[in-house]
């Protein structure tokens, strides 16, 4: 599905005109300030089904897609930290509610009535759309088993190629290879649950997670999102966030295969500033644009400049640093 933004932003110093095809798996790469996050929002809003937060759309700027009747799920792992302040907010939330149903139950005026009936709503809508929990339940709700058994097979398949592999390295690299991921969870009816596969570990009932669950969130969403019957892109902000490097590609490369697997049932698409996430999702057939931000006709213009083909050097990420 091609995509286009174009237009001008703020006092026109700042011109935008992006196009990339958002179909298969889809990397975006480029310093900050370059519009890869314009291009996951456009696609986002323009889509008739939406799974995530509420995004406000890129000021002043014309969002094209060739179609809109697809589903977008955004996800921005990064929000994990915010879950503890989202704990509290909804506990502030649950007390609106209460006071709107008080006010509901003792006042017979039908018009305070119907203001007490929309502060309940919204209270329930507000908390609906911070919670990552929530979201889960959602897709889970529209998930096929099947595809679900799939998406966790192929986990699986990937996980045991892994370990496999780390059986064949030397000693003193088998501890590092065997972290690769450790923890898996799934959204239930009391909360998250997760597996610590190194340790054998097990929990459920976990209704935040802390930065260490970030890949196994973004894992979570991809499984699902999989799972859904229907034409999915999966827009994803930085995926590697909070992961060691060697998850990062284990990610990268599962994120890949899900997206092959899927017969073009689910696109992927993501910003990424992670050498080693980028070095995982390539493979033959993926399409890894670069952003860049170049001065003409005296404005800033935010525009791809080329696409990275699998090189040993990645724009950007590499050999950069020996100049410094």
């Amino acid at each position: 599905m091609k995509t286009k933004i174009t237009g001008e932003i703020g006092n026109k110093t700042l011109a935008v005109d992006l196009e990339i095809d958002g179909t298969g798996a889809v990397a975006l790469i480029g310093p900050n300030l370059t519009g890869k996050s314009l291009v996951l929002r456009c696609i986002y809003q323009r889509a008739q089904s939406r799974i995530g937060r509420p995004l406000q759309a890129p000021p002043d700027l014309i969002c094209d897609v060739e179609r809109e009747d697809y589903l977008a799920v955004y996800v921005d792992a990064y929000r994990v930290v915010n879950q503890l302040y989202e704990t509290a907010m909804r506990e502030r939330l649950e007390v609106i509610r209460e006071s709107a149903k008080f006010i509901m139950d003792q006042v017979d005026d039908i018009e305070i009535r119907k203001a007490g009936d929309a502060i309940d709503r919204a209270a329930a809508t507000i908390e609906k759309v911070v919670s990552d929990y929530q979201f889960m339940l959602n897709m889970k709700r529209r998930a096929d088993d099947i595809l679900v058994s799939e998406a966790v097979a192929l986990l699986n398949e990937l996980y045991d190629e892994w370990s496999r592999k780390a059986e064949e390295v030397r000693a003193e690299f088998r501890d590092i290879f065997d972290d690769f991921f450790p923890l898996v969870i799934s959204a239930t009816a009391d909360g998250f649950t997760w597996t610590d596969r190194k340790a054998g570990a097990s929990g459920r009932g976990l209704q935040h997670l802390s930065a260490a669950f970030s890949p196994a969130l973004v894992a979570l969403y991809a499984i699902y999102a999989y799972s859904i019957p229907q034409e999915t892109y999966l827009l994803v902000e930085e995926p590697e966030t909070h992961a060691h490097p060697l998850m990062a590609y284990f990610l990268g490369a599962y994120l890949r295969r899900l997206a092959k697997r899927s017969g073009g049932r689910l696109n992927v698409i993501v910003s990424t500033h992670s050498y080693d996430f980028i070095r995982g999702f390539w493979s033959e057939g993926v399409k890894v644009y670069v952003l860049r931000r170049i001065i003409e006709n005296g404005k800033i213009l935010l525009k791809v400049v080329g696409q990275w083909q699998g090189e040993g050097y990645v724009p950007g990420f590499s050999d950069i640093y020996k100049l410094l």
